[in-house]
């Protein structure tokens, strides 16, 4: 599930984005309207989880959903509503922790075959189940946590994590198109895509701070991008997985995370 997920810290707050294209890799189906981001608010947390990577595993027929992994991560969170992780890492870890022990408990019980094959991208000699990505405010903190799940021949690889801190400067995850929009004056292929906030990304010289709508309006054309002629023409590799509908989400310390107006779950 190659997914463009975008993260923003603004003056207001975050603001998470993310595409809606998802396809089942085994069988080629397609769908434009998957939910990749997940708002969480209780006293002490608010924040907004994603994931990337394999989102659900069929048995070895083909007939039945055997793991649902963002549905193990829901049941996650409802599980640690009373307890008080550390801090967001420490809480991912838990997360993920729980996704990886229902995986193999699944593979145990014989409901599935393999875990996922697919390379991943930042360590080829490795295989990607699953990126775990979490933003907002931890015990009022401005916090993030990232957690991969891996596995080389079928063997788990101990959980591969990163946080705490944010750094201003936006995360941007698929395709490389974004390099080719975000800068002082685009690639003259995507120039439909750019907008005048993509100029301030200019290593060493900008801070990385955006608005709101900046960063919405970032978020809305770099994903069209992916998905448009051109773009899977520049990256045939990535951005033909990128698209449909978009979500938007804002975490602020007051009011929380919420959906943008326009840009919520069906």
């Amino acid at each position: 599930m190659p997914t463009a997920i975008l993260r923003f810290y603004t003056k207001e707050g975050f603001v998470i984005a993310a595409d809606g294209f998802a396809r089942d890799r085994e069988t080629g189906e397609t769908r434009e309207d998957a939910q990749k981001l997940f708002l969480v608010n209780a006293p002490s947390r608010k924040f907004v989880y994603g994931l990337t990577g394999t989102g659900r595993i069929n048995d070895p027929t083909e007939s039945y959903v055997a793991i649902d992994l963002l549905n193990v991560c829901a049941k996650g969170v409802v599980a640690l509503a009373d307890k008080k992780p550390t801090d967001l890492l420490v809480y991912a870890k838990k997360i993920a922790g729980q996704l990886q022990r229902e995986l193999e408990n699944t593979k145990n019980a014989g409901k599935i075959s393999r875990y996922p094959p697919f390379p991943d991208p930042e360590e080829p000699t490795q295989r990607l189940v699953a990126k775990l990505f979490f933003w907002g405010y931890y015990n009022g903190t401005a916090s993030r946590a990232v957690v991969k799940i891996a596995h080389r021949d079928e063997s788990f690889l101990p959980l591969q994590s990163d946080g705490i801190s944010v750094d201003p400067w936006p995360e941007i995850s698929g395709s490389g198109l974004f390099s080719l929009l975000l800068r002082e004056t685009p690639d003259p292929r995507l120039a439909q895509f750019w907008i005048p906030a993509m100029a301030k990304f200019v290593p060493g010289v900008s801070t990385g701070t955006f608005t709101v709508p900046e960063a919405r309006d970032i978020a809305v054309n770099y994903i069209r991008a992916c998905e448009s002629t051109v773009g899977r023409e520049i990256d045939p590799d990535l951005a033909p997985g990128i698209g449909g509908r978009i979500l938007i989400a804002t975490i602020t310390p007051t009011d929380g995370a919420q959906w943008m107006a326009g840009y919520e779950p069906t």
